[in-house]
């Protein structure tokens, strides 16, 4: 059986990370477009 966190976590595979670069760049993007809108 192959468990998803053996490709997410461990040396050489940075999932968290980009996962967390994500969440956080959709973030800064979020508010750039509420600004739009709001503009």
């Amino acid at each position: 059986m192959v468990h998803w966190s053996e490709y997410f976590w461990g040396e050489g595979n940075r999932g968290l990370e980009i996962f967390s670069s994500n969440v956080k760049n959709g973030a800064i993007a979020i508010e750039e477009f509420q600004r739009f809108i709001n503009e």
